[in-house]
């Protein structure tokens, strides 16, 4: 299981085979796994234009 919170938003927590879109600029403010024995395991689609920068790194603290 994962919970990720973004901007205002309620945390989540994602279980095995769900899935989820996120938008452009989607700022995280937490990212972890929640179980202690088990490697949690994402797989990361980008849509974007060719050349479109994928990650931001934020300068926000």
């Amino acid at each position: 299981m994962k919970r990720s919170k973004r901007d205002g938003k309620p945390v989540p927590t994602y279980h095995q085979g769900e899935n989820w879109v996120e938008q452009p600029g989607a700022h995280h403010v937490l990212t972890e796994n929640t179980s202690r024995t088990k490697a949690a395991k994402l797989r990361v689609v980008f849509v974007s234009n060719t050349g479109d920068k994928l990650k931001v790194n934020d300068t926000r603290s």
